[in-house]
């Protein structure tokens, strides 16, 4: 998925924070959050991935009344180096990275300070933003990884010596709806695939190459039974023709737009699509421009993130 200079996907999400080990008492995200102040204030906020190959790093944390608001920057080393055509006569440029570079992008993260259910008390509602290759267990992973210099200890009722705990990050979907609920009241808009070309040039030179294969598909079946059978189907031809994800676009009973992606890796049953949880999702139009690798925080998208985060 290539990322536009005027729009971003917004994805709400739950992040929870186990104890670690099981028989520790809750961790409180506000007890948390200073360590994430004091590693970025020592540059140390950084979580190294496949021998140094990859990086993720904290590179802004703000706290306001509500939420923390933090921006992550990944590196990747293994990413190919980016590509650029000339519009009108397909000259390509490739601009190189330097040895101790990788491909770079940001990702905007807004999280509510305080848990919304008493019951669930380790659980804390947030709003990311969706970039490719910067996924939810990354980012659950550096968090993680950061909290293990909060220094807490617990004693068990039976224990004499303090014992060292620290919460496990874990980001899941927040689950909205069903996919047949959704289109029982709401309607199916539209089907798309995308998938890697595996010869991706269209010259003999390899001067104009091809990023992805987007395909788009329609069906006269819009509502209920009809479109999640449609879904199961056009799952299970894409699947067979070699596309790698599947993202289908609805309006929900409120005539909201909303879209979902589906990984084409693994079979899935008529009641397993059916069944199948749908994120919270929404698309920000911003009037200025966003850098897929931003310095600083985007101050308008922060402002579209919170709006979603409260709804």
């Amino acid at each position: 998925m290539l990322l536009g200079d005027n729009e971003r996907y917004m994805i709400k999400c739950d992040v929870d924070l186990d104890p670690f080990p099981k028989e520790a008492p809750s961790m409180l995200l506000r007890n948390c959050m200073p360590t994430l102040f004091e590693l970025k204030k020592k540059k140390e906020a950084f979580y190294e991935v496949n021998k140094g190959r990859s990086v993720i790093r904290l590179v802004d944390i703000k706290e306001t009344q509500s939420d923390y608001r933090l921006l992550f920057q990944y590196a990747n080393r293994d990413v190919s180096d980016p590509a650029f055509a000339n519009l009108k006569t397909g000259e390509r440029r490739i601009a190189k990275k330097d040895e101790d570079e990788g491909l770079g992008a940001t990702l905007h993260m807004v999280i509510e300070k305080n848990a919304k259910n008493e019951a669930f008390p380790n659980t804390y509602t947030a709003v990311i933003e969706e970039v490719p290759g910067i996924t939810r267990a990354l980012l659950s992973q550096a968090l993680t990884a950061f909290f293990k210099h909060c220094g807490f200890t617990f004693r068990k009722p039976d224990g004499k010596n303090d014992l060292v705990c620290r919460p496990i990050v874990s980001i899941d979907f927040h689950a909205s709806s069903t996919l047949e609920k959704t289109l029982s009241t709401g309607y199916l808009a539209g089907i798309t695939a995308v998938r890697k070309v595996a010869k991706d040039s269209l010259d003999e030179e390899g001067l104009i190459r091809v990023d992805e294969e987007i395909l788009k598909i329609s069906t006269k079946f819009k509502r209920g039974e009809g479109a999640v059978k449609a879904v199961k189907r056009a799952y299970d031809k894409l699947r067979g023709m070699g596309y790698g994800t599947m993202r289908i676009t609805y309006k929900d009973a409120n005539r909201r737009t909303g879209s979902d992606s589906f990984s084409l890796n693994t079979d899935r049953s008529l009641k397993e699509l059916a069944t199948a949880q749908l994120a919270q999702r929404d698309k920000a139009i911003l009037a200025t421009n966003i850098d897929v690798c931003q310095e600083q925080m985007h101050p308008e998208l922060l402002r579209k993130m919170i709006t979603f985060l409260v709804k």
